[in-house]
Parts: C-alpha cells; structure tokens; sequence
C-alpha cells in the first residue's frame, strides 16, 4: 500500500515537472530577458530533465526508507541525506540543485525574494485551477535558474499535513526534534509545497 500510495506521489510530481508547456516568464524581479531562443529552449529542456532525475533519486530513496522503517526512518533520512543526494545530482548534471520553500523546514531550503516571486505566479495559476508552470529566467547575477512547481499529494501530508491529524504525534514529535524551527506543516493537497530550483553558471 505504501509503495501503490508514493508511486501516485511520484506520478503527480513528474506529471508537475514535464506537462507545464506555457511559455516561460520572466519575474519583475529578475535581471534582464534572455533574448535568446535557442538558448532559453535548450536550458529550459536541461531544466526539466535535471528536476526530474533529481524527484526520482529523492523518491527512491525515500521508498526504501519508508518500507524499511516508516515515516520515522524517512524523516531521518531527510534530514541527514536529501541535501546530500540533491548535490550529489548537482555534481552528476554540472548545475546547481536545490528545493526551496517559503515554508521550509530545512532552514538551506529557504526561499530567496526571486523564489518567493516565482513562488505567487504559480499559486496564482493554482488558484484559477490551472497546473502552474515551470520557468526559466535570469537571476540578478546573471546565472540561468530554471523552476518547477513541487505540488502536495496526499502521501505529502503524513509529513507536511495538519499536526496530530494527518501527522502522527510521534512523527510531529520527531519533526520538532530534527527541525526546531519548522514551517513545513499545515498543507493540502493540491497546495504549492516549493519549487526545484536548478541554476546554471554563466
């Protein structure tokens, strides 16, 4: 049942990463159009293939870790092994991979003011009912940073659900014990959870 209930995850978060086909956007905020085509298509398709890779080696392990020891035995490995495994990614593929939130509980996964801008466009699509869209822009440093949307399903909630309802009061304990400051709980399904933020150096 575990495994029938993360493969569903796994599903609606790769379905997240490859259906947006909107043309990308350019935040306020971010420093200059990419005025070329070419270029922005192939760093876009880069994009997608790096965030998805990057889920699957994530769910994977959090699989196993899951049919080995829990929800207790997966939160263990986060903390210790998801931010190695993301860079461990980012060395494979020469770009920079990170998951970011404006609620995160890996205080690294805090999202920038950039973020937080592609963040609102995707929960304003979410709100008109719409898959959100990935997208590429340029930062203010003048690196490539390619986003897509990371989406609650309903295995997400047995971790980032509604305290001692959806969370079990051992796992909430846990959580607070390996995160002391954690804001990753309260969520939906169907909400937005963060975005994979793959950044290439120009």
């Amino acid at each position: 049942m575990k495994a029938k209930l993360f493969n569903l995850y796994l599903t609606f978060l790769l379905v997240s990463v490859w259906v947006a086909c909107e043309p990308a956007r350019q935040p306020q905020a971010a420093a200059g159009p990419i005025d070329n085509d070419s270029l922005l298509i192939k760093y876009r398709q880069e994009g997608k293939l790096i965030a998805a890779e990057s889920f699957k080696a994530l769910s994977k392990a959090l699989l196993t870790a899951i049919d080995s020891g829990g929800v207790s035995h997966a939160l263990q490995f986060c903390n210790l092994q998801a931010i190695p495994l993301t860079d461990s990614m980012a060395r494979l593929y020469g770009a920079e991979v990170r998951r970011v939130s404006n609620k995160n509980r890996n205080p690294a996964n805090k999202a920038s003011e950039d973020d937080l801008e592609i963040m609102t466009m995707m929960q304003q699509a979410i709100e008109k009912s719409k898959l959100p869209s990935d997208t590429i822009f340029d930062d203010k440093t003048g690196n490539l940073i390619y986003a897509a949307p990371i989406v609650i399903a309903p295995p997400c909630l047995r971790c980032h659900g509604m305290p001692e309802n959806e969370i079990a009061a051992g796992d909430l304990q846990l959580i607070r014990s390996l995160y002391p400051d954690d804001k990753a709980v309260d969520y939906q399904t169907g909400m937005l959870r963060g975005i994979w933020k793959i950044t290439f150096k120009r």
